[in-house]
């Protein structure tokens, strides 16, 4: 597919590309692990829809990352200076795997660092306009101050429970 075309491709797929971000939005404050398989299942969607793979593909993540930016450097060499992103996500792919297959968790830093390679990446490939990322970027202080939904849930139970105190 020319690389025209496929840019073309690209707005039209991702026409509700403010939407996935919105989407990956919602998950800030909640569980970062989650949060990162999910910034990882669009990125693989973003590789998926620009290098036409079929989600039946036997294609490996890094063989899917390689494709792309081997299209993203044919098409425009000044992405050289920013092609350790594939790197960095590739890495980043493997600290998934902890979520995916043992259930483990990962530090609020490691969901930053994979906020800001989606963020390098869509710029990269530059089917998106930099006000989209504001939805993003916007919400990165809740990492800060976030407390999971049970935490949340307990507290408003503990103040119930003195406001009933209290009143009687």
């Amino acid at each position: 597919m020319h690389i025209f075309k496929r840019k073309k491709y690209l707005h039209e797929q991702y026409s509700k590309f403010k939407s996935h971000l919105e989407r990956i939005s919602n998950l800030f404050g909640t569980d970062p692990g989650f949060y990162v398989v999910a910034i990882h299942s669009l990125i693989e969607s973003i590789a998926n829809k620009y290098c036409g793979f079929l989600n039946e593909s036997n294609c490996t993540f890094r063989e899917k990352l390689d494709e792309l930016k081997d299209l993203l450097l044919q098409s425009n060499p000044e992405i050289n200076k920013n092609r350790d992103v594939f790197s960095k996500i590739i890495n980043e792919h493997r600290i998934t795997n902890r979520v995916r297959h043992n259930f483990e968790t990962l530090s609020k830093n490691e969901a930053a660092a994979a906020t800001h390679n989606l963020i390098t990446l869509c710029r990269i490939c530059s089917f998106a306009d930099e006000k989209d990322f504001e939805i993003i970027l916007k919400n990165t202080h809740l990492w800060d101050k976030s407390k999971s939904l049970l935490e949340t849930n307990d507290e408003l139970s503990r103040i119930r429970i003195k406001n009933a105190d209290a009143e009687s």
